[in-house]
């Protein structure tokens, strides 16, 4: 009886786990149509106004107009990547799925943030197997992935003394796991269950969108992985990526 009980337990709790995913599925869904179409409708007139400062700024000849211009064209800049941060989240990257290796996907995207880092004095530490396997994914989506979390690590470790963000991978039968781990302020507990919800976030107004982490989360679920987080105030934050590889381990 005893024993039964248990079994029962575990497939509630199971049950309850599945159901929460669906609910939240459906959610992302719903809000992605809505997302998706106020992107569409915001980026054609914004590329249009972007086109015509540029063209503005081409024939101006008063420097100070010109500089203002500029500062109009990063702004506008801003916008379209808020913009293409909702259609990626209402879209997130599930064609082309193949074999894509960590490691690459991980390079890419340090090359991409590198300068930011160096400005702040960051150090990254990868410890990434050689043995690790290819994982079910898309290059440019995964990419985004990693960027997003070391953009959220850079951003958390802006007043820390400890300056290093490492991001370490391993194989656990038939999935990859990789982990993004930072020393930066940590987040409450009070909000930690809200982190991947869409359009929120706990940055000073204009520095944040809130669309990182739940459009990282969303392309994950496309390639049948997942996304959590752990973390502590104070001490930091660590992501955990888990992907599908078709490879079993190597044991040596």
């Amino acid at each position: 009886i005893k024993r039964t009980q248990v079994l029962l337990q575990k497939t509630i709790k199971e049950l309850k786990t599945t159901q929460s995913r669906i609910l939240q599925t459906e959610k992302l869904s719903a809000l992605g149509r809505l997302v998706a179409g106020v992107a569409h409708e915001l980026n054609n007139p914004l590329m249009g106004v972007l086109n015509y400062i540029e063209y503005a700024q081409g024939r101006e000849t008063q420097p100070k107009v010109r500089t203002l211009l500029g500062k109009a064209i990063r702004e506008l800049n801003r916008m379209r990547r808020v913009v293409n941060n909702m259609l990626t989240f209402a879209h997130p990257a599930d064609e082309g799925i193949g074999l894509v290796y960590v490691g690459e996907a991980v390079q890419r995207a340090l090359e991409l943030i590198a300068a930011d880092l160096r400005h702040q004095n960051i150090k990254v530490i990868t410890e990434l197997p050689a043995t690790l396997p290819p994982v079910r994914a898309n290059l440019d989506g995964l990419q985004q992935v990693f960027l997003n979390l070391l953009t959220n690590a850079r951003d958390a470790l802006s007043q820390s003394r400890e300056k290093t963000i490492t991001i370490a991978a391993c194989q656990q039968g038939r999935q990859v796991c990789v982990r993004v781990k930072d020393q930066g302020v940590g987040v409450p507990a009070l909000i930690l269950a809200r982190v991947f919800d869409p359009f929120f976030t706990t940055k000073p107004p204009g520095k944040g969108t809130g669309l990182g982490l739940s459009v990282s989360r969303n392309i994950l679920l496309g390639f049948g992985g997942s996304l959590a987080c752990d973390s502590q105030e104070g001490v930091g934050t660590t992501f955990t990526l888990t992907l599908e590889t078709d490879r079993p381990p190597v044991h040596k």
